[in-house]
């Protein structure tokens, strides 16, 4: 029987007086990419915060099963746009103690895979925001987890490079587990194996894509 490679266990979180997240419960597995779904204030960017491990929670138990690395991408990118690409991924990878010629080999690796191989050496303060949404992937992917939690990936993104981060996720999530929330339903329907609608501070529905409508967010 396939084991899950992050189980989660009686959740709970409140901010002050608040309560956010109550008796929350999920098995992840590897292989598939979970969207969680939900209205604006459900709880969906702390949950993620949760598992990454940025956010101390109240009560329960969230086990990341041993061998396993996780990384964050936020909704909103924090560079230095003072820095190139280049120079921006070198910078984290030698935070990540990676050694000169790994951190490059797989900065160049991964900027060619998101299209970013020709803006390399450019500032990034001159990136579109697509650009940079695409470079703070790349950054959280250096130090090549197998787990990655995503805030609304596709923010301030265009066509083109909503393109681009989707067939990147598509591909990754063959070997890797991904978990995301988004507020575009396409997302959802091209890319998710499980959607996971965040409502009354749990999971109160697992679907397969074709099957969601808007009534799950009443």
């Amino acid at each position: 029987m396939k084991k899950p490679i992050i189980s989660v266990k009686n959740l709970c979180l409140s901010f002050d007086d608040t309560l956010i997240l109550n008796n929350l419960e999920y098995s992840f597995y590897s292989s598939n990419i979970y969207t969680i779904l939900g209205i604006n204030g459900s709880g969906k960017t702390s949950f993620l915060k949760c598992i990454v491990g940025m956010l101390k929670y109240n009560s329960g138990n969230i086990k990341l099963y041993q061998g396993n690395t996780i990384s964050f991408v936020p909704d909103s990118s924090y560079l230095y746009e003072y820095l190139t690409g280049l120079e921006y991924l070198y910078f984290v990878g030698k935070l990540n103690d990676m050694n000169n010629n790994e951190v490059i080999e797989r900065s160049e690796s991964l900027l060619k895979e998101l299209y970013l191989h020709s803006s390399r050496n450019k500032l990034i303060k001159n990136y579109s925001n697509g650009m940079k949404q695409k470079l703070s992937l790349a950054s959280s992917m250096l130090t090549q987890p197998n787990i990655i939690c995503i805030d609304e990936p596709l923010t301030g993104t265009d066509y083109a490079n909503n393109k681009v981060i989707k067939n990147f996720l598509k591909n990754y999530s063959k070997q890797n587990l991904v978990i995301l929330t988004t507020h575009f339903l396409d997302l959802t329907y091209e890319l998710s194996t499980e959607v996971l609608i965040l409502k009354d501070k749990k999971i109160a529905e697992k679907l397969v894509p074709d099957s969601i409508s808007f009534e799950q967010f009443k």
